[in-house]
């Protein structure tokens, strides 16, 4: 699907060579936070464990974007993305707030994929409005345990690709700077169903994400 979803965006930007072509082609690149909003149950949520948010790691993204214009208003926006998310696993009897600080969870999880974003960006001035599809692939996985430190867990997860609708605001000035934010809601659990993971049958893993920072681009001009 990865392969696919490549050479869509190949041919999109390839297209745009053609003498002739109204297509003007900027490319650029784009970095910023992420807000992991993963959801799911696990072995350890069905053994008095739970989920807080937000995790006290820092994920992040950064990679290349491009945009495809094809009118005023309206152009296409193929972006390659390396992408970090994760969670904190706490047992119920441990709250965690202002005053208790210290407490550490008890597991952690670290994800991180390549993301393939192909969105359609409406634009009115600098605003723009980008949403489509999204096609990600796991290309790491790691728990850290409290009692067994940090373990490599790709059994554990489906590390093919998954889909995700991406919906979000952008606005860029004209000499090419601009700021992003967006939200990504997965379609298909990451979660991999097996005998002696952490997964069993019924379970699953959702990798739902809020991304914000900043991209440039490098061969803007004034129009």
């Amino acid at each position: 699907m990865v392969k696919k979803f490549i050479g869509i965006v190949c041919v999109v930007l390839f297209c745009d060579g053609f003498p002739g072509s109204a297509q003007v082609l900027r490319f650029g690149i784009k970095t910023g936070l992420n807000g992991s909003l993963i959801v799911g149950e696990n072995y350890f949520s069905a053994h008095n464990y739970k989920i807080r948010y937000p995790s006290k790691t820092l994920f992040y993204h950064a990679g290349l974007t491009s945009d495809v214009r094809l009118s005023k208003t309206l152009s296409v926006q193929p972006e390659i993305l390396y992408s970090t998310a994760g969670y904190d696993w706490f047992s119920r009897e441990e709250e965690f707030n202002g005053s208790n600080s210290t407490t550490e969870p008890d597991v952690s999880e670290s994800l991180a994929s390549i993301n393939i974003p192909l969105l359609l960006r409406v634009k009115v001035g600098g605003l723009g409005l980008v949403v489509g599809p999204q096609v990600s692939r796991l290309v790491s996985a790691k728990r850290n345990a409290f009692v067994k430190g940090n373990t490599d867990v790709k059994s554990d997860y489906l590390m093919g690709n998954t889909l995700s609708g991406v919906a979000g605001l952008e606005y860029t000035f004209w000499f090419g700077l601009g700021f992003h934010a967006r939200y990504s809601y997965a379609f298909r659990s990451v979660a991999k169903i097996t005998e002696k993971g952490i997964y069993a049958e019924g379970n699953s893993l959702y990798n739902h994400a809020a991304m914000g920072g900043i991209h440039f681009y490098f061969n803007s001009k004034k129009q």
